[in-house]
């Protein structure tokens, strides 16, 4: 027998015993990260709204996660998103926590509807980033986000206030995100 052979007896194994435990676990480590994100929002979102200009409702937050099943075609071991969004036709806003690989973030992501709203919004963060905040631009999507370390995990809500503190210094005296749009 292959060692391969053994590693999915093992694995049988230990899912046989566990599979339910499991599968709770992962239920309640996703609601805890949504729920930690919105006693967060909780005194951040207003600020948000108004440094960004536009209208930010907790009522619309909805639950983000990928993979969102155990079918996802998006199933990884390396790389998986949980947190919140809130979206419109015109932009999307993510809360989130990602893990990629063996390190794990915390993002404040911008979906805007084109590439060169994007740029503008990128141009502007960038003039006042501060560090250990790093800012990602792809296409029409830009994001704020820092490493986090697994102890910081057990201070989450802390991190969540400290991105959102930090997206709202940058986006403040920018006029929001009409403004910045409107440029293009």
């Amino acid at each position: 027998m292959s060692s391969h052979d053994h590693q999915g007896t093992d694995l049988l194994v230990a899912g046989a015993r566990y599979y339910p435990q499991a599968f709770v676990a992962i239920r309640e480590y996703r609601r805890n990260i949504r729920d930690t994100w919105r006693k967060a929002l909780e005194s951040h979102l207003a600020n948000i709204s108004k440094v960004m200009a536009i209208s930010l409702d907790s009522d619309k937050l909805i639950d983000h996660a990928i993979p969102d099943s155990f079918r996802s075609s998006h199933a990884s071991a390396d790389w998986a998103q949980l947190g919140l969004k809130i979206k419109t036709p015109q932009w999307r806003i993510y809360f989130l926590v990602e893990y990629e690989e063996e390190k794990t973030y915390m993002w404040i992501q911008l979906r805007v509807a084109s590439e060169d709203n994007a740029q503008l919004v990128y141009e502007m963060l960038m003039k006042r980033l501060r560090r250990p905040f790093e800012i990602h631009r792809k296409k029409n999507v830009l994001a704020l986000y820092r490493e986090i370390s697994p102890d910081q995990m057990r201070h989450l809500e802390k991190a969540c206030a400290q991105i959102c503190d930090e997206w709202c210094f940058l986006w403040k005296g920018s006029g929001g995100l009409k403004k910045i749009a409107s440029k293009t």
